[in-house]
C-alpha cells in the first residue's frame, strides 16, 4: 500500500489480494497496485458520502432552527398580543367595577355587593375588640309615592332620603342602597350607644328635612317621607367569632333568615309596624353560627 492512502479493512484487502493471486495468478505488484487504485475509490466515496450526509444534516439543522427560531417569534408576538389584551381587559375591569359597584342610576350609593365584600373586609382587618353595627333602613309607605303621585316622585324622595343618609354617616360605614327603599350600612368601633345616636340622627334628619324643597305635596302630612330604622350589633371579642361572623356574612343568601343583616331587617320591619319614632335596636350573640337576640336596647 502507497504511504497516505487509507487502507482498506483488513479482512476486505485480504479477501482481495488472496483472490486476484489465486484466481487470475497475478504478480505482487499487479494486486498491489489493484489494492492502491481500490482503495483511492473506497476513500473518495467514503468522503463523498459523509460530506453528502453533513450537508444533508446542516441542512435539515438550519430548517429546524429557523423553524424554531420562527416558533419563538410566533410565540412571542403571541403573548405580547394576550399580554396586551390583558392589560387591556385589567383597566377595563379596573374602570368598570367601582361603576359596577355604585347605584349610579339614582342615589349614587354602594351596591349590595360591594356592601358585603367590604363588611367582610372590615371585619377581617378589625383591631379586636371592636364592636359591629349594622343599620337598616326603610322608607315608610313607600309604595304610595309611586302608586299615588308617579315613580318619578318616588325616586326624588329616594335621592334625597339616600343624600341625608350618606351625610350622616361616615364614609367608612359603607352607606349602600340595598334594594328599592332600603339602605343598609355597617358601623365598626363605635360603641352600641354611639352607633344608636347615628342612626337616630339620620332618622331625625329625614323627619326634620324641609320636603318643601322637593315638592310642596312632600310637605304635606300624608305625604311627607319618614324613615324606619333597626340596628344590630355584635361586640367582637376574640378571633374565632371575628372568623365566625365573616364566613357567616359571606355564606350568607338573601333569603336566609338568621344573618346578621336579615335580622337588622327584621327590627326595621318592627319599627315600621309601629311607626316608632325611636330607632329600634337589638345586641346579637352568636351561637353556633345563627345570631340570636341578648337583649334589648331601646
Amino acid at each position: 500500500m502507497k504511504k497516505g492512502t487509507e487502507r482498506l479493512p483488513l479482512s476486505l484487502e485480504q479477501l482481495v489480494r488472496d483472490f486476484a493471486r489465486r484466481r487470475f495468478r497475478l504478480p505482487y505488484s499487479a494486486v498491489e497496485e489493484f489494492l492502491h487504485i481500490f482503495s483511492t475509490r473506497w476513500e473518495y466515496e467514503k468522503r463523498e458520502a459523509l460530506e453528502g450526509a453533513e450537508e444533508s444534516f446542516n441542512r435539515q439543522l438550519f430548517e429546524a432552527t429557523e423553524e424554531m427560531r420562527q416558533g419563538i417569534v410566533d410565540r412571542d408576538e403571541t403573548l405580547a398580543m394576550k399580554d396586551s389584551q390583558i392589560s387591556r381587559l385589567a383597566e377595563f375591569t379596573e374602570w368598570l367595577m367601582p361603576k359596577a359597584m355604585i347605584d349610579h342610576d339614582l342615589t349614587q350609593l354602594w351596591r349590595p355587593l360591594f356592601f358585603t365584600t367590604n363588611l367582610v373586609k372590615a371585619l377581617r382587618t378589625a383591631v379586636l375588640p371592636a364592636w359591629l353595627a349594622v343599620v337598616f333602613v326603610d322608607v315608610r309607605r313607600f309604595k304610595r309615592y309611586n302608586d299615588e303621585l308617579s315613580y318619578a316622585m318616588g325616586n326624588r324622595v329616594l335621592l334625597r332620603i339616600a343624600d341625608i343618609f350618606r351625610h350622616n354617616v361616615r364614609m367608612v360605614d359603607f352607606p349602600c342602597r340595598w334594594g328599592g327603599d332600603e339602605f343598609v350600612c355597617f358601623m365598626l368601633d363605635l360603641a352600641p350607644e354611639q352607633s344608636e345616636e347615628v342612626a337616630q340622627r339620620f332618622k331625625d334628619a329625614v323627619t326634620a328635612f324641609d320636603w318643601a324643597q322637593v315638592d310642596s305635596v312632600l310637605a304635606t302630612a300624608d305625604y311627607r317621607p319618614m324613615v324606619d330604622v333597626g340596628v344590630v350589633y355584635f361586640h367582637i371579642s376574640h378571633e374565632e367569632l371575628r372568623q365566625a361572623l365573616a364566613v357567616l356574612i359571606e355564606e350568607s343568601t338573601p333569603t336566609d333568615e338568621e344573618t346578621l343583616l336579615m335580622k337588622a331587617s327584621k327590627l326595621m320591619r318592627k319599627a315600621k309596624l309601629e311607626q316608632s319614632v325611636r330607632v329600634v335596636t337589638r345586641k346579637l350573640v352568636l351561637e353556633g353560627r345563627v345570631p340570636v337576640e341578648d337583649e334589648k336596647l331601646g
